[in-house]
């Protein structure tokens, strides 16, 4: 029963941040929503556990506060006969719609239901996801402990640490699924939201979200307790913070959104940084342009700061430790490549491509990787070269289910 505490506190802060927006899509809303409650939870987390109070009583207390919050906060509004204006969900009138609808919310109960019957059961869950979520709960908070498996520790940990929360408050694993299940429901919000701020009408927004829950990669990473939907639900929301950017004025409130967004794509994931560099240059550009140098650049400093205080905790752990902020040297030197030229960079472009556009015909497969091979002779560079290659021989496969 602990668990309905966050999830009774997300709602009333959803509903909240509607009564104080109630022109704003509730789907902008929602998303808002999110981030700042993740950015409260990696924070929080991070305090607690410098006084081992990552417990069953110290998160329930944690809970109770935001939740206490905004029922106070509905009392005084009603006291001083102040209307509460709650966010407008409307459900589609055409007919198309209404299938479009049918057809994603088919997708999320069928994911919910394989999440919350299956355990976890992907191998490197068991190697560092859900047994780092353990080991921090006999430790009582997420500083680093003795293992024989170095990602325990040096592995990014926003997605686990929300798992935590919920491994903790709820006895067990049953929910563990749920952290990357939620992720995906928020994805398919902000996907539709993106999909309305480019312009797109109700049945484009439905096409588009449709075509978001259908990723075939995304329905498998629905039900586990792997980090990759995550990190793109706050890459989502980034995009969206960014389009608004592009098309509202620029103010401290919408600055903040975008550098708690990132801030939690990067402690979830590193990788988001290439992924998160476009929008950055973006929104430099944006902001730029809409404000004075002076004004830039203290929003620059304001961006810097909130990510540094949701990643500080764990870079600092490995810094102290490992003297590098992601990990010891020699981890980091197996994923990094040892050449850095431009072909190198176009080979790894097409291999990368090639080993997706495997068919289930072997003939075309032969002709995808001879068409390959033969670019790379071009290029005077070797097609398995070591220093591009982390293991393996490359190849064009037979898609696999």
């Amino acid at each position: 029963m602990l668990i309905l505490i966050p999830i009774l506190a997300f709602i009333a802060y959803f509903l909240i941040l509607g009564s104080l927006n109630p022109g704003s899509d509730w789907r902008s809303t929602f998303l808002r929503t999110a981030v700042v409650f993740g950015f409260f939870i990696i924070i929080a987390t991070e305090l607690l556990s410098v006084i081992r109070w990552v417990t069953p009583l110290g998160l329930t207390i944690l809970w109770l506060l935001p939740l206490i919050a905004c029922v106070g906060w509905c009392v005084i509004r009603l006291r001083q006969d102040q209307q509460i204006r709650f966010p407008q969900i409307k459900l589609p009138e055409a007919k198309l719609d209404r299938v479009l609808l049918m057809a994603i919310a088919l997708v999320v109960f069928l994911t919910a239901i394989v999440a919350w019957f299956t355990p976890p059961q992907t191998w490197d869950s068991f190697n560092y996801h859900q047994s780092r979520i353990a080991h921090w709960s006999q430790e009582r908070g997420v500083r680093f402990f003795a293992t024989g498996i170095i990602k325990q520790n040096i592995y990014s940990p926003a997605a686990e640490i929300i798992g935590l929360h919920f491994y903790i408050l709820s006895g067990g694993d049953r929910l563990a699924n749920f952290v990357q299940w939620f992720a995906m429901l928020g994805t398919l919000v902000g996907v539709s939201w993106m999909a309305k701020q480019l312009g797109s009408k109700m049945t484009g927004q439905f096409v588009a979200t449709l075509f978001a829950a259908t990723i075939p990669m995304g329905i498998v990473q629905a039900s586990s307790t792997k980090n990759d939907y995550v990190v793109a639900f706050w890459m989502v929301c980034v995009a969206s913070a960014s389009l608004s950017l592009l098309k509202d004025e620029v103010n401290q409130g919408s600055v903040v959104f975008v550098g708690m967004a990132a801030g939690l794509a990067f402690i979830t994931k590193p990788t988001a940084v290439a992924f998160l560099l476009p929008f950055a240059v973006l929104d430099t550009i944006v902001i730029l342009k809409k404000v004075s140098i002076r004004s830039g650049f203290f929003y620059g400093v304001v961006v810097i700061i909130i990510i540094f205080a949701i990643s500080g905790g764990h870079l600092i752990r490995n810094f102290m430790l490992y003297q590098h902020p992601l990990g010891p040297s020699e981890h980091i030197s197996v994923t990094v490549n040892e050449i850095f030229e431009i072909r190198a960079i176009i080979s790894n472009l097409l291999r990368h491509a090639g080993s997706h556009a495997g068919s289930p015909w072997p003939a075309v497969n032969d002709w995808i990787y001879n068409q390959i091979f033969k670019v790379h002779v071009k290029l005077n560079t070797a097609l398995h070269d070591p220093r591009t290659t982390i293991a393996g021989l490359f190849n064009v496969g037979v898609p696999s289910t």
